[in-house]
């Protein structure tokens, strides 16, 4: 089946239905941007989204999408609850997707239990389970023979740096390390991703989360820049594995080197590496979307595996615009339809996708002295951005709603320095 145009969009009242796939909504776990990415790719094709989530942020701000609140995924059994009544009362055998690593698990969970009424888009939980603790991750990566650099869980009765310097440490899971905190009230946002330089970065890191230690793992440093690290958004099935790729490549990020995707372009990697996703798709027994995340070796060119995401990110709508399309591709599966096998691996940046608000607010607020983005002027920052197709993800289809909402978390979240 080839994919569906782009359609150009009328109202949120007046979303296109024709064909009978968009007689099949899709409920949207989550609201951040992630989520932006589903509305943004599915609604255009006409598909009416919901977003379910328990506050109303970037997603739920969409002109293009309904918000319904639901109680937090950590409370499972009252977001099973509140989804189960969500589904009820709508029309039509929704598609259900995750937009959040929390999301993920709940979803994965209660698979089985919701295949009555829905289609829910996610792996299993036993592999959900899998990618997002780092620990389990990279003992079956390492079982699977991937390329991932060497990691060890913290041993919370030793003082030794467990990997020669500089290594970094990162939490077996963020989304549970959020949830549980962290002690002598450090912030576990500072922890995302720690670079520990020698013995007097070691003793600090150990002070500071001294009693929480088991919580984290040390990883060996794959040195490079944050445009060396690159992605590859995947759909996958269980009777095919590995349909469809899309490789990109982060040319910006916040925070600055590891955290999130700001700005990025379509990519190439070896041929080698889309064997390696494929190995992986079917070692994980992966299902739906899912992201691979590589970090180039600056001295090498050698990839390394960092992670696998099982959901949606922000950027992977980039791909809608070709025939690797993994979001419509993960609907179109749901609703029974067969999917035509798609990757996009050439003619490297080509497609740029950048979300704007957060790009400048960094250049001009929070990029530190010699970083070639700080302080970038409108004309250099037209010219960083521009490809043969840019997309915007706050003005995306002239969503102005989501504009005017984003703008203002911009603002807040400068005022309490974030």
């Amino acid at each position: 089946m080839a994919d569906p145009p782009i359609e150009a969009l009328r109202t949120p009242k007046g979303i296109r239905t024709c064909g009978h796939h968009r007689e099949r909504p899709a409920l949207i776990l989550g609201a951040r941007y992630p989520a932006v990415a589903l509305v943004q790719a599915l609604a255009p094709r006409g598909v009416a989204c919901r977003v379910c989530a328990p506050l109303p942020l970037q997603a739920a701000w969409s002109r293009y999408a309904r918000y319904s609140r639901m109680p937090s995924c950590g409370d499972t059994d009252a977001a099973l609850a509140r989804l189960e009544d969500i589904v009820a009362r709508g029309a039509g055998r929704p598609v259900i997707f995750p937009a959040g690593d929390a999301e993920a698990r709940l979803l994965a969970k209660a698979r089985d239990r919701l295949s009555r009424v829905a289609d829910c888009s996610v792996s299993s939980a036993d592999t959900v389970t899998t990618l997002l603790d780092k620990g389990l991750f990279y003992a079956r990566a390492a079982k699977l023979g991937l390329s991932c650099p060497t990691a060890l869980p913290l041993d919370p009765s030793s003082r030794i740096a467990p990997l020669p310097f500089p290594f970094v440490v990162k939490p077996r899971n963020y989304t549970d390390l959020l949830s549980q905190g962290s002690p002598n009230r450090a912030r576990p946002t500072g922890f995302k991703f720690a670079r520990i330089e020698n013995d007097r970065g070691w003793s600090d890191f150990l002070r500071v989360q001294d009693g929480n230690l088991a919580s984290f793992i040390a990883q060996s440093l794959v040195p490079g820049g944050t445009d060396d690290r690159y992605a590859l958004s995947v759909f996958a099935t269980r009777e095919t594995g590995l349909v469809r790729a899309f490789a990109a490549r982060v040319l910006r990020s916040w925070p600055d080197g590891y955290g999130n995707t700001i700005l990025a372009e379509n990519a190439v990697v070896p041929d080698a590496l889309l064997d390696e996703v494929a190995h992986a798709v079917r070692g994980f027994a992966l299902e739906g979307i899912a992201e691979f995340e590589y970090r180039r070796d600056a001295a090498t060119g050698a990839f390394s595996l960092i992670e696998i995401n099982p959901r949606v990110s922000t950027w992977t709508q980039l791909a809608r615009l070709g025939p690797a399309d993994p979001i419509w591709a993960a609907y179109a599966h749901a609703c029974g339809t067969d999917v035509s096998p798609g990757v996009v691996n050439a003619e490297p940046g080509r497609l740029k996708i950048v979300r704007a608000l957060s790009d400048l607010t960094n250049a001009w607020t929070r990029l530190p002295k010699g970083h070639p983005a700080r302080r970038i002027g409108p004309t250099r920052w037209r010219r960083s951005v521009a490809a043969e197709s840019t997309h915007i993800v706050e003005t995306d289809r002239r969503d102005w709603t989501l504009a005017l909402g984003c703008a203002g978390l911009q603002v807040v979240d400068m005022l309490r320095g974030q």
